[in-house]
């Protein structure tokens, strides 16, 4: 197992700046997720710590030994891909032992190697077939298989599930974090799902616009976020503009157009009284009363718009009187105890607690 360290690192492509001053630290035995949208500079950390690229500015760091002018080839990293880069006129069995071939390994060990690791991704008995008798999800274990073999420092992932379908996709998350725990590899995962990134990681770094946004476990990112860009990044939220009114006895009052919130938590640092911020609540921490019942802290009348059955959830779209669209989930296990179904253009209060709301610097 191998520690990472990225150290004030940048990359610029002439004025452009892929990246900008990022500092981040990687665990031994760590599965870190990269998330953020396209062109955020995710694949370009990851390639960084591949050594296909070279910072502009700043350090990568193996176990506190800089190396920025190490190739590849020496950095002993694992990388899968998401167009798997099998070799269509080669066996499975030969694609997993190419890395070992090309170290010099005794023929005997690279058999009893290869053979092992088929086994763990469950292809013990396709080691003579090729890729192109093989599924998507097989193809990908096959790339999984030939990156682990090595016995990697580091194995790096980009965009590995991307061509896979939605079950598979799920299966195959399932399936690489057990394979990583199994085998303690430091592990680097690059995606733009935020689901797959909560489904997969011991922590997530939200990238946007070449800057880490916040490193935490992926409870945190989701129930705390940093910032808005994380808020609105990672799931679904109700979000509205408003000023501060007051900070103090362990909360915030907020003013917005439907009236006073309150958040109960201590006041980030940046924000003061009279600052323009943006008040939020995740759907699930929502509830709907029928009109001018009263339940929470905070509140806002509306209307539904719509909604959406899912089986065991139900998607609220509320509309208030000022046109603000919210969304809340509703779990169709409490109809009957605490709560209720809802018809479309029944009039309803959104609530929701103090200590579920979210306040950023607007």
């Amino acid at each position: 197992m191998t520690s990472i360290c990225l150290s004030g690192v940048s990359k610029s492509y002439g004025s452009f700046k892929a990246l900008r001053q990022v500092n981040l630290e990687v665990k031994n035995g760590e599965f870190l997720t990269l998330l953020g949208p396209s062109g955020c500079g995710k694949t370009t950390m990851l390639r960084l710590i591949a050594g296909l690229l070279e910072p502009t500015e700043g350090k990568v760091l193996f176990d506190g030994v800089v190396v920025n002018a190490l190739p590849p080839h020496k950095r002993n990293v694992g990388l899968v891909f998401q167009n798997y880069s099998l070799f269509p006129h080669m066996t499975v069995s030969q694609n997993v032992a190419f890395g070992l071939r090309m170290r010099g390994m005794d023929a005997t060990k690279i058999k009893a190697d290869v053979k092992d690791m088929l086994e763990m991704v469950q292809l013990g008995s396709a080691g003579d077939r090729y890729p192109s008798q093989l599924s998507g999800g097989q193809q990908q274990r096959v790339a999984l298989a030939r990156a682990l073999v090595i016995r990697p420092a580091v194995l790096l992932l980009d965009e590995p599930f991307g061509a896979l379908d939605k079950n598979l996709r799920e299966s195959m998350q399932l399936e690489v974090r057990q394979l990583q725990q199994t085998v303690k590899v430091t592990s680097i995962f690059v995606t733009h799902d935020q689901e797959e990134a909560l489904t997969i990681s011991d922590r997530i770094a939200v990238v946007n616009e070449g800057c880490l946004e916040q490193i935490d476990a992926p409870r945190s990112v989701y129930q705390s976020p940093a910032t808005g860009f994380v808020l609105r990044f990672v799931g679904a939220s109700n979000s509205f503009a408003g000023k501060v009114l007051s900070i103090g006895d362990g909360q915030i009052v907020v003013q917005t157009p439907y009236g006073r919130v309150v958040q109960g938590h201590s006041a980030p640092a940046e924000i003061a009284a009279g600052d323009s911020v943006v008040v939020a609540f995740r759907p699930e921490k929502g509830w709907l009363l029928p009109e001018g019942q009263a339940g929470a802290t905070n509140s806002c009348p509306g209307f539904v718009k719509g909604a959406i059955y899912l089986g065991s959830i139900t998607h609220y779209y509320i509309e208030s009187p000022e046109g603000q669209e919210m969304v809340v989930f509703q779990l169709n296990s409490s109809i009957g105890r605490a709560e209720r179904a809802y018809e479309t253009g029944e009039r309803v209060n959104v609530c929701w607690d103090a200590s579920n709301t979210l306040v950023f610097r607007n």
